[in-house]
């Protein structure tokens, strides 16, 4: 492959991170970055993350740009950048969501190119301060290509995550976004709302009593809740079959508490427990 010109949109903890982890593992790419932060600009110009600033007439030198950006402006802003590119160029995304924006981009099969994508990384805290190279080390990257798009395209934008440490596989759009909807999309609604039930429950209740299981499963309720709200209306549809599936085992298990049935509660537990033990 040939020494190719990165553009990363977007310098926060998935795009920043990308940013570090390909100029540490491939030094002979030039990566260009752009960030609306002047200070994220400046921290990633000043640790060598990114060569030069993306701007004006570099879009047209851009083999391959990455969008790190929030769900809820990726349609609108992937759109204005895609139209930017070279017609041999590729756009890709990180977004958590890829139903919304492989719908508006599905024209972009024969040049520019849009591959959407979906690097399994992250953690509860955000903003160029907190990326690392090694977010993506040994963790999933999902690329959800049209149809049509040329093999070599897709095996680039691979080539660049396996750089990262990744694994990449395929995935079809919707079947990418139900699927998260049970695995990321729900369990953060299930952290937040234990949270505020706990905060909101008519008399006092000391965290500080609390053990490690409380603090271990609500860890991902410290996330960024802006971009946590975007993500519920992207996903909106696969979101609320989720919840509702899960309200409905939710309340089996009230059934059985309520019924004191113990044989029934240690088939319910002994069936999650298998689950969770074979991840």
């Amino acid at each position: 492959m040939k020494n190719l010109n990165v553009g990363i949109y977007g310098l926060g903890l998935i795009g920043g991170s990308l940013a570090k982890a390909l100029s540490r593992s491939s030094p002979e790419l030039t990566i260009m970055g752009y960030d609306r932060s002047r200070k994220r600009l400046h921290m990633s110009l000043e640790d060598g993350s990114i060569t030069e600033v993306l701007r004006g007439n570099k879009y047209k030198e851009v083999d391959v740009l990455f969008l790190a950006i929030p769900v809820e402006r990726s349609k609108e802003v992937g759109r204005k950048l895609i139209a930017k590119l070279r017609t041999d160029a590729i756009l890709t995304d990180c977004g958590s969501v890829k139903g919304p924006i492989c719908d508006e981009l599905s024209e972009y099969t024969k040049g520019p190119f849009f591959i959407g994508g979906h690097p399994i990384a992250g953690t509860e805290k955000s903003g160029y301060e907190n990326c690392f190279p090694d977010l993506f080390k040994s963790r999933v990257v999902f690329l959800t290509p049209y149809k049509g798009t040329p093999a070599s395209k897709i095996r680039m934008v691979k080539s660049l995550w396996k750089r990262t440490g990744a694994r990449v596989l395929e995935v079809g759009a919707g079947y990418h976004d139900h699927v998260f909807a049970f695995v990321s999309h729900l369990p953060h609604i299930v952290a937040y709302s234990l949270v505020h039930a706990v905060a909101t429950f008519d008399s006092a209740l000391p965290l500080g009593y609390s053990a490690g299981g409380f603090k271990d499963f609500t860890r991902i309720a410290s996330s960024d809740p802006t971009m946590w709200s975007e993500i519920m209306v992207e996903n909106k549809r696969e979101i609320v079959m989720a919840l509702r599936h899960f309200k409905k085992n939710l309340s089996q298990l009230e059934a059985l508490i309520r019924e004191e049935d113990v044989p029934g509660m240690n088939r319910y537990f002994n069936l999650s427990k298998k689950k969770r033990d074979s991840i």
